[in-house]
């Protein structure tokens, strides 16, 4: 599999949040609620056929927490992130 230390989405904290542990973000796993932030979009744009307004929210929020493939979340909804070490695998890995 590969790792982190090779991957594209796999940038510096910010500058406030820098730190010697030696973890790094991966960008490529978004909020969840940035990521349901298109849910709206997908079911105004009927994307999805369904027989009504619940189930096409249902459906377009499968689909697209699906094709994310993971989430990270918070409680405060503010801000969330995941940190990784260099020997980390993912199947999100993009070529840098």
């Amino acid at each position: 599999m590969e790792r982190c230390d090779t991957c594209a989405h796999w940038t510096d904290r910010p500058g406030w949040e820098q730190s010697k542990d030696g973890l790094k973000r991966c960008d490529a796993v978004k909020e969840k609620w940035v990521v349901e932030d298109r849910v709206a979009e997908a079911v105004r744009l009927n994307r999805y056929e369904s027989d009504t307004t619940e189930e096409a929210y249902d459906k377009a929020t499968a689909a697209i927490l699906a094709e994310a493939r993971a989430v990270v979340v918070d409680g405060s909804q503010y801000m969330a992130a995941l940190l990784t070490r260099p020997d980390f695998g993912c199947v999100l890995w993009k070529q840098r």
